[in-house]
């Protein structure tokens, strides 16, 4: 990503963000919600575990494992990033970076190849993904505007 960053405010955008991602803790709640996943499929295998019929027994945990995958870590997952694209927009705008950096670097990055169906990733679908941001730009383009100091730097 950073190799796609053109400007100060499309390398602001991965600065915001990812920072936004420690503001925010995603971290221990990612390793929070595996810990509940795991459990529960723990608990689950144990509870098959006394059952005769095996190879049922897998099918049903195989489907709990999936279920959780889909159902429970990938949208966390998601909210999280989309959680600190927002944040990162708001700080990179009150910084005195132009909010319209996230929304060009995030276009860059569509354009980079093709994405699978979002329900399967961690991250949005990179064309809701600048829809979102060129939604909330307009939300935080007072912060830029207002910024007392502009930064130019030099990439």
């Amino acid at each position: 990503m950073l190799k796609l960053a053109t400007d100060q405010s499309e390398l602001a955008a991965v600065m915001g963000h990812e920072i936004a991602h420690v503001e925010a803790n995603h971290g221990n709640e990612r390793v929070s919600q595996n810990m509940v996943v795991q459990g529960g499929l723990a608990v689950a295998t144990v509870a098959l575990a006394s059952q005769e019929k095996k190879t049922q027994n897998q099918l049903i945990l195989a489907g709990l494992g999936v279920g959780a995958q889909f159902g429970i870590m990938l949208p966390f997952s998601r909210h999280h990033e989309k959680e600190a694209d927002l944040m990162g927009l708001e700080y990179m705008a009150k910084a005195g970076f132009n909010p319209d950096g996230a929304v060009s670097l995030w276009t860059k990055m569509a354009g980079q190849g093709k994405s699978p169906a979002e329900f399967m990733s961690t991250h949005p679908n990179p064309d809701n993904r600048i829809k979102y941001l060129a939604d909330a730009k307009k939300k935080v383009i007072h912060f830029y505007e207002s910024a007392k100091t502009k930064p130019n730097c030099k990439l």
